[in-house]
């Protein structure tokens, strides 16, 4: 009996020490307007090697094009909290990333999440999850969404994609217990029919129906110099100072949690799938206590206060990015910069507002409107969109869920799909929109 029992223990030992710390960090986005999103994953990025995580088992997706974009006044550089009168600090010094430009897009995503090499061999740096039934799991997403989808550059991913391949990690054992951090608008509803029984706890900015908000937009400002655009988001810029001022190591999920929620103002944070376990330290997931580590020996952490920003709708901030740019440069190309995104906007505004009247749908079942169900109509509609008319914009993907109303009401997939081709598309063209 002894025996059996050294055999058990010793087993357990090694399952423990052989345990590993995975990550996958996605910035969707693209354009310096978008700026924070890359930065928000460089700075967890940051918190995650800081707190002991080997930085061979985190994989980084982004497309890059901030650092160096024409408009960055510090070439090369990402920063996620102001400095009006420091050098502040600089999360993109030492942010590896695995798949860059034209590979950021949602099924490398998918297989990444899947550790499938062969479909990612000459890729990027071809990193996937190799993580197994004793391993941690944290996923960090940040972009635009909308009802039933997050963003990439050129493409989306639906809640009824995404799903499954969590479902496929819960069954071929890719890790013991999984965090996924959202931060997108209505990033809610890509976690309804997240089940609750397969050891997986998800975070959302913002509830089904709502916007998620950008941070830190008019106090941009590192070393005197104005950024010009938004740092961070509101969610993403709770949690990631929560866990550069507290100590992760005793933190629990569930405290973060709860300061996260009460200090977004703008959006409703909350929390999805299996909360049974969010006792545990926040440091299980973001860290690694296992390994050396170079972390602060502080042993008191000062009382956390919430960071004090501008915030802006994550559907405005390139409006918001175009008037201050114009406002500081004054020239004609940035005039015209400005008056292309209001017509845009006002095109995207009848567009939809043309699909709503058509398919007879009131304001209140779209606002009501918190799952996408007919998913097969609801992305064919989107294609076409993005097909025949033109590429839905940051601002346009706020009223997806009019399509998804009416793909709801509507199952027959072809039915929405050739209303908007014959009826809508082009409408009308920006030249005849008067601002």
């Amino acid at each position: 009996m002894n025996k059996v029992l050294l055999v058990v223990c010793v087993a357990a030992i090694v399952a423990i020490g052989s345990a590993e710390h995975w990550a996958v960090l996605v910035a969707g986005s693209d354009g310096f307007w978008n700026y924070r999103h890359q930065a928000d994953i460089c700075h967890a990025y940051q918190i995650l090697v800081k707190n002991g995580f080997k930085p061979e088992n985190i994989i980084t997706f982004a497309k890059d094009d901030v650092p160096n974009d024409p408009s960055n006044p510090y070439k090369g550089t990402l920063f996620n909290k102001p400095d009006p009168k420091g050098k502040g600090w600089n999360v993109n010094d030492g942010c590896n990333k695995d798949y860059t430009g034209k590979n950021v897009k949602p099924s490398y995503f998918l297989n990444v999440l899947k550790g499938d090499e062969k479909a990612m061999k000459n890729i990027g740096t071809g990193k996937v999850l190799k993580s197994g039934p004793e391993d941690q799991v944290f996923i960090y997403f940040s972009d635009h969404g909308a009802p039933g989808l997050i963003a990439f550059p050129d493409e989306y991913l639906y809640a009824n994609q995404l799903l499954p391949v969590l479902n496929y990690m819960n069954q071929n054992n890719m890790y013991k217990k999984l965090v996924f951090y959202l931060e997108a608008c209505e990033s809610g509803s890509m976690f309804v029919q997240l089940p609750t029984n397969i050891n997986i706890y998800a975070v959302s900015a913002a509830n089904p129906t709502e916007s998620s908000w950008a941070f830190y937009c008019d106090d941009d400002i590192i070393n005197g110099k104005t950024i010009g655009s938004c740092l961070g988001d509101e969610f993403s810029i709770q949690w990631l100072e929560d866990s550069d001022n507290q100590d992760i190591f005793k933190e629990t999920l569930d405290t973060q949690f709860q300061h996260v929620r009460n200090w977004t103002l703008q959006s409703h944070v909350m929390q999805w799938g299996d909360t049974t376990w969010t006792n545990e330290v926040v440091g299980n997931y973001q860290g690694n206590s296992d390994i050396n580590m170079t972390r602060s020996l502080r042993t008191s952490y000062p009382k956390r206060e919430r960071p004090q920003g501008k915030a802006v709708d994550s559907r405005d901030v390139k409006l918001h990015y175009l008037m201050k740019r114009h406002m500081r440069l004054n020239t004609l190309e940035t005039e015209v910069e400005l008056r292309d995104e209001l017509k845009e906007r006002q095109y995207f505004t009848n567009l939809f507002n043309s699909i709503k009247s058509q398919f007879s749908l009131s304001q209140e079942e779209v606002d009501a409107l918190e799952e996408v169900v007919n998913y097969a109509c609801y992305e064919r509609a989107i294609n076409s969109i993005n097909r025949n008319c033109r590429k839905i914009s940051d601002y346009g993907l706020k009223y997806l869920r009019i399509v998804a109303a009416a793909c709801n009401k509507y199952d027959t997939e072809d039915h929405v799909e050739n209303y908007i081709v014959n009826q809508f598309c082009p409408v009308p063209e920006l030249s005849l929109i008067h601002i």
